[in-house]
């Protein structure tokens, strides 16, 4: 998931000063006054660790599933390393109250709280059939104003917080097309005879067009960053870099303006992929593709190749640069008429006869055994030092609470 600044800055930067901040701690110093400036500095950067990663991984999972006669479909959400979960997912199978309604499937990886990104999943799909565009079948301009329309309506009520979120929606039409909505860097790929075929792009501080559009409404790339602050140049929500009032919403520095992709299906298109940073920090598209077609190609069902690619993703302590945030992987089956046990028999076979795309047969490595040794004492060293400051914080608010039950006995008394 990508942060504001204030709750998450680059984890290569926290690593930068990692060795220096805590090995210096232990280290005898002629300079005394340098020696309680390390001290400090070490303490509010563990701090500021521990408010954001536990010390152990929660590796459990929340796995839902289900089907109709045009789609089967998983998805896994997983708070791995972090405090809090800021992901959440929507899926209507049948959108709306029409016969032959289309489908709707979409992920949010929220940042700096999970207010947009649950609002969104509850809210954003409502907007979407309200449109007048979408009755027209015009889906582009609907998915646009969509979401539009959100950022706008939840404006007034979030003007002042720094929480904002992602979103990549899939609308497959029963005219037999996917149109894919997305604004920030979660994503959409889709497995034509096993090849990964991108259906989104990721809205980052190195596009070239987006850059021009945040230095036009008058913001600044700083550490790859909007304004030092926001990894992405595209979310709903983040009202704080959406303050020039003399442009549209769509001129923004970060707007909420989604980029919508076009795909006719084939009867090649095997299965449709969204998910949140967390995965794709770790694994690429094509990897991700080869991934699902493997575990299903060795008798996996949908919902358990999702947990397995999430718990391969899941990095073996914080430090590592990736592996730490909050994952949420969906897996979308494209039937074509089949039932879902037939179309787990079509992509094995696929698969086994390298039917198009040749999907490699082992895992990819994701974290090195010796990047791990490298990391394991640093790890070590700051998990501990994690736990102590747990410690001292949770005395503090006990000592913080004896006294306040002191002073109100004492008031009782009087």
């Amino acid at each position: 998931m990508s942060h504001n600044a204030t709750a998450d800055s680059d984890s290569d930067m926290a690593i930068d000063g990692l060795e220096r901040d805590i090995i210096d701690l232990d280290e005898d110093s002629e300079d005394s006054d340098q020696d309680m400036k390390n001290t400090v500095d070490t303490a509010q950067f563990v701090d500021w660790w521990r408010s954001i990663w536990h010390t152990t991984p929660d590796s459990r999972k929340t796995t839902v599933q289900g089907e109709n006669r045009s789609f089967s479909y998983a998805v896994t959400s997983m708070q791995g390393w972090r405090m809090n979960m800021e992901d959440t997912h929507a899926i209507k199978l049948h959108l709306g109250d029409q016969d032959g309604a289309n489908a709707y499937f979409a992920v949010f990886d929220g940042h700096g709280g999970d207010a947009i990104a649950g609002l969104a999943s509850e809210f954003l799909h409502q907007n979407l059939v309200k449109e007048g565009a979408y009755a027209q079948k015009a889906y582009p301009e609907a998915l646009k104003n969509a979401f539009l329309g959100f950022d706008a309506k939840f404006r007034p009520l979030h003007t002042d917080e720094t929480d904002g979120s992602t979103a990549t929606v899939a609308l497959i039409t029963n005219e037999g097309k996917i149109y894919v909505a997305n604004t920030g860097d979660s994503r959409a790929v889709l497995s034509h005879q096993g090849k990964a075929k991108p259906l989104s792009l990721d809205h980052k501080t190195s596009i070239v067009a987006e850059q021009a559009r945040v230095l036009a409404a008058g913001g600044r790339i700083e550490d790859d960053r909007v304004n030092g602050d926001l990894a992405m140049t595209r979310s709903l929500g983040d009202y704080r870099l959406k303050q020039n009032m003399a442009l549209p919403p769509e001129q923004q520095m970060v707007t909420a303006l989604p980029e919508v992709v076009e795909h006719e299906v084939t009867k090649e298109d095997e299965f449709l992929i969204l998910a949140c940073d967390g995965v794709w920090d770790c694994l690429k598209s094509q990897q991700v593709i080869d991934l699902v077609r493997l575990f299903v190609s060795q008798g996996k069902k949908l919902s358990k190749v999702c947990e397995d690619i999430c718990q391969h993703c899941l990095a073996p302590n914080p430090l590592m640069g990736h592996g730490d945030d909050n994952m949420t992987l969906m897996v979308v089956a494209l039937l074509h008429g089949r039932t879902p046990q037939q179309w787990y028999e079509w992509v094995t076979k696929r698969t086994v006869s390298r039917h198009g795309y040749d999907t490699p047969k082992e895992l990819p490595e994701i974290y090195p055994s010796e990047e791990v040794e490298d990391w394991g004492p640093a790890w070590d060293d700051l998990r501990s030092q994690m736990a102590e400051s747990k410690e001292k914080f949770i005395q503090q608010e006990e000592d913080a609470l004896d006294l306040n039950r002191n002073d109100i006995k004492a008031r009782l008394k009087v």
